[in-house]
């Protein structure tokens, strides 16, 4: 028969608050005592652990560490009350030589991990019901990254977010897709995006400018401000009432609340009344190419006639029969394609 002692043959150890090994004979048993912990090497349990709970928290060492550095069963939690907690101080590793760890609902996967060979890595998320009902996050060569969900076409993807989304793209290509196949122009998701609008007159008194014989700009607060898209190239529209006495009348662009014309180009001639006159309302449009994407613009109108106070720009309106508001928008145009997107 051998005896059992603490630390030494001897047994000259008391029980303290120190861990000791226990010494069966000559030989050292894979457990220790403390007059409060116990401390056990390669533990195997066989059958249920329903005769196992915590008063205080269990701790076992992490192989080659330390009992400060220690994975803890929480009380209430751990292997009882059905639930089994992981809880470390430290950092938690799972190293699968055969590249793929399973997580399962009983036998069914619910999600995989997977390193499919190269620089490829998948996570599915799957339905328990159907495995071939899963999400699966792929990232690839260049951390090139893809997110599928499969099953039906009643796979949707919904995206809930508290706070902002953010679209931030190096390359400035927007790219939409009906099942793989583009269907705007490429790389021009974002076409026909309002970019900056500019109302005058909303219930407001209405207001007027006499348009004199040089190009000025009709009202400081006739403007738009925008930001330009990735194609470079953006539509202005103006829309304004003009009384009209039998002389042309012009409109331009310019970059400045003091007339300064964004290029001689964009002066056109908007009306030839008969002799009569002709009011109407007013809705024209340039298109401006070569502008640098992401860079602030702001563009005023700019009004002249033949003759000085010959025509009269109209708008606003408080009261019944007036006149409609001063508009003047700027909407994003597709990138120049061959055929679909074309400024020449």
């Amino acid at each position: 028969m051998n005896d059992i002692k603490l630390q030494s043959p001897e047994g000259t150890h008391p029980l303290d608050e120190n861990l000791r090994p226990l010494k069966i004979g000559n030989k050292t048993a894979p457990i220790e005592l403390s007059n409060s912990d116990v401390r056990v090497n390669n533990l195997h349990v066989n059958g249920t652990t329903s005769g196992v709970s915590a008063s205080d928290s269990t701790k076992l060492p992490l192989a080659g560490g330390t009992m400060t550095d220690h994975i803890t069963f929480e009380p209430g939690k751990g292997i009882v009350a059905n639930a089994f907690v992981l809880n470390d101080t430290g950092n938690i590793e799972l190293n699968a030589d055969g590249g793929s760890v399973v997580i399962k609902d009983d036998t069914a996967s619910i999600c995989n991990i997977v390193n499919s060979g190269g620089s490829h890595s998948n996570i599915y998320l799957k339905d328990p019901a159907d495995e071939n009902d899963y999400m699966l996050l792929s990232v690839g060569d260049n951390a090139a990254t893809t997110l599928t969900t499969a099953g039906s076409t009643s796979a949707h993807l919904t995206i809930i977010i508290k706070g902002d989304i953010t679209l931030d793209s190096e390359t400035g290509n927007f790219i939409t897709k009906k099942d793989g196949t583009q269907f705007s122009v490429a790389n021009s998701a974002y076409a026909g995006m309002i970019l900056g609008y500019t109302t005058v007159g909303i219930d407001a008194a209405d207001d007027s400018y006499n348009v004199t014989a040089s190009f000025a700009v009709t009202d400081s607060a006739h403007k738009v401000k925008f930001v330009a898209p990735p194609s470079g190239v953006v539509e202005i529209y103006v829309s304004i009432y003009v009384d009209l006495f039998r002389r042309l009348l012009y409109l331009g662009l310019s970059d400045n609340a003091t007339y300064n014309a964004l290029d001689v180009t964009h002066e056109h001639i908007i009306s030839t009344p008969p002799s009569s006159g002709g009011d109407r309302q007013v809705n024209h449009r340039w298109v401006i190419t070569g502008l640098t994407a992401g860079t602030a613009y702001e563009y005023w109108l700019g009004a002249k006639s033949t003759h000085t106070l010959a025509n009269v720009l109209r708008w606003g309106g408080d009261v019944t029969d007036e006149y409609a508001p001063f508009i003047m928008k700027a909407t994003a145009l597709p990138t120049a394609v061959a055929d679909y997107a074309v400024y020449g």
